[in-house]
């Protein structure tokens, strides 16, 4: 699939992170109007289970279900299991990496975001 035809569901609870986050697809080859957005796991949940969504990119820390229950949540619902999850935190430990991995994550960028290693990260389920 092409990135302009791809629907990304971006989850986090700091709006700028979804201002930041679709300025850097969109210079990526997504489509503005194919990104959505949830400021928590509960609503990306909603979200996921009423919408088509070709990939997930969760922030770890946020209220009512973080990211890493979210990764849990989407890869044991056999509706949503296909479904690549991206991960990213301000926190960049190797633990947590190797964790949300280990729980089906496809990989994991850090906060400040760089465009090249969410490149390198998208382009696993997106070659450009």
């Amino acid at each position: 699939m092409e990135r302009k035809y791809a629907r990304v569901l971006l989850v986090d609870d700091m709006k700028v992170n979804f201002f930041l986050l679709t300025e850097i697809l969109v210079r990526l080859g997504f489509t503005r109007s194919n990104i959505s957005i949830a400021d928590n796991g509960f609503d990306a949940l909603a979200i996921l289970r009423d919408k088509d969504v070709d990939l997930v990119i969760t922030d770890l820390e946020m209220p009512r279900i973080n990211g890493m229950d979210l990764i849990k949540e989407i890869k044991n619902n056999t509706g949503l299991y296909k479904i690549p999850v991206i991960l990213n935190s301000g926190t960049a430990n190797p633990e947590i990496t190797k964790q949300a991995i280990l729980f089906g994550a496809i990989g994991f960028f850090p906060k400040p975001y760089d465009i090249k290693e969410i490149e390198a990260v998208i382009a696993k389920v997106f070659p450009s």
